[in-house]
């Protein structure tokens, strides 16, 4: 009895304090201890039972010493029939405490994982503006979803409507084969946006759908049995346009089912984070690229020509600049209109293009005129490149939209870097110079001015 007791002011003296997990476990070990003293106890008490039970039935005669020991038996075995019960009653309150203490795990780990989800949503918001371009934002956000989701297989699949195709522009899987672009088709990325929301799919599941058409996999996909969870990328404007999705090979998955909404709720974030760096982007590429042509415009054209000056500059070298203007482009305009001009245009731009070496410049730099810059070429060198250009332009066959022949013909100036240049415009208006010289000395020609 005085362990029942023990048991009962053990309760009374914690249960204010049962607030956390650490509380459970040193008030459940407390008890455990009791309970080991309490079924001591009881067999020690048997064995005094035992004992008298044996006096009793003995040949003393002492009647008075038999009257004792009869009593303390009796009171010995009421002890027990008392405590018999209790063990019982303590097991199921020990039980209820187990079932209380796990109940708190469960709520200290939900808890752990929502602070931790508050922290990757911030932080993946923090990466769409600190982070320079997308890819950097993808590998940020592969290991930003590793810290809630078991991401070992994690990809980033995008659609792209004008090729009309799916494009994964991050793929994080060594096992399965994923082609950075497919033609749209019915794969899971289109299914995953056609349903508008997270789901784990089954290796059950997948056979199903596979079965009733919503699921198709591609002939060069040779995938083994798998989970398959993913949630649609949806815009500002509600229209999905990727997916970003987990996979686990085989029959059995870690995924839980709450993992489905903490996708939702991640993938909404990188929903966002995704589209706020594309449009970063897209201004980046207007303040730069030429629209009509999508070589660089005229600003940062001579940025970049800046740049390499200030190297030559500090380090040696030279370089050479070539002046290109389209001869006659207002005819072409007049008789043909602007959509023909923008495609003549584009073709001389397109043209200049394909005779650059790696590292040289090209950007238009007014409306029919462009601009070169040849790193480590010389006069020689940069007249070599600016013939082969003149005689392709002139070469080229180009007609109207009403499919009259319009000849294109370019004037071609060219300066080299000088040791005496202290700026990168003396450079600039030499070749300007000499764009004029062969403007008035017939123009479809290249001139230099030394």
């Amino acid at each position: 009895m005085v362990f029942m007791w023990k048991i009962i002011v053990v309760l009374e003296r914690n249960c204010h304090r049962l607030k956390t997990a650490e509380d459970f476990i040193i008030v459940n070990e407390e008890l455990l201890k009791l309970q080991h003293q309490l079924e001591a106890e009881r067999r020690i008490n048997a064995s005094f039972a035992e004992l008298f039970q044996v006096i009793i039935t003995s040949d003393l005669t002492q009647s008075e010493i038999c009257e004792k020991v009869l009593n303390q038996a009796r009171e010995l075995t009421e002890t027990n029939k008392t405590l018999e019960g209790k063990p019982a009653g303590f097991i199921a309150s020990n039980k209820k405490l187990t079932e209380q203490y796990q109940a708190l795990i469960k709520a200290e780990e939900k808890m752990r994982r929502s602070l931790e989800m508050q922290s990757v949503l911030r932080e993946i918001a923090e990466a769409a503006v600190l982070l320079s371009s997308l890819d950097e934002l993808y590998k940020a956000v592969h290991q930003l979803v590793g810290r809630v989701l078991p991401a070992k297989q994690f990809h980033i699949n995008l659609l792209d409507e004008v090729a009309g195709e799916i494009v994964v522009p991050f793929n994080a899987d060594d096992i399965t084969y994923i082609p950075v672009r497919r033609p749209i088709g019915r794969g899971m990325t289109e299914y995953i946006m056609r349903l508008g929301r997270a789901v784990h799919i089954t290796p059950g599941e997948m056979k199903r759908l596979s079965a009733a058409g919503e699921y198709t996999l591609a002939k060069e996909q040779k995938v083994k049995t798998r989970h398959y969870l993913g949630a649609p990328l949806i815009d500002s404007q509600g229209k999905a346009f990727g997916v970003m999705s987990l996979i686990q090979m085989g029959e059995a998955t870690t995924f839980q089912p709450e993992d489905v909404e903490v996708l939702s709720i991640v993938a909404a974030q990188v929903s966002m984070a995704i589209e706020r760096k594309r449009m970063e982007t897209e201004l980046q590429t207007l303040a730069t690229i030429d629209g009509l042509t999508g070589i660089y415009n005229r600003q940062n054209f001579l940025a970049r020509a800046g740049e390499e000056f200030n190297r030559i500059a500090r380090y040696g070298g030279t370089c050479s600049l070539i002046m290109i203007d389209i001869d006659h482009f207002k005819k072409v305009n007049d008789n043909f209109g602007h959509a023909v001009g923008d495609a003549a245009i584009r073709l001389v731009a397109n043209l200049c293009n394909e005779s650059l070496r790696g590292t040289d410049l090209l950007g238009r730099i007014g409306g029919e005129e462009f601009a070169m810059l040849l790193r480590e070429a010389g006069t020689e060198k940069a007249e070599q490149i600016a013939e082969r250009l003149r005689l392709h332009i002139q070469e080229e066959v180009f007609y109207s939209d009403q499919g009259v022949l319009c000849p294109l013909q370019v004037s071609i100036g060219i300066s080299e870097l000088h040791p005496s240049d202290e700026t990168l415009s003396a450079v600039i208006l030499r070749a300007d110079r000499a764009l004029y010289q062969a403007k008035n000395e017939g123009r479809n020609c290249v001139r230099v001015h030394s």
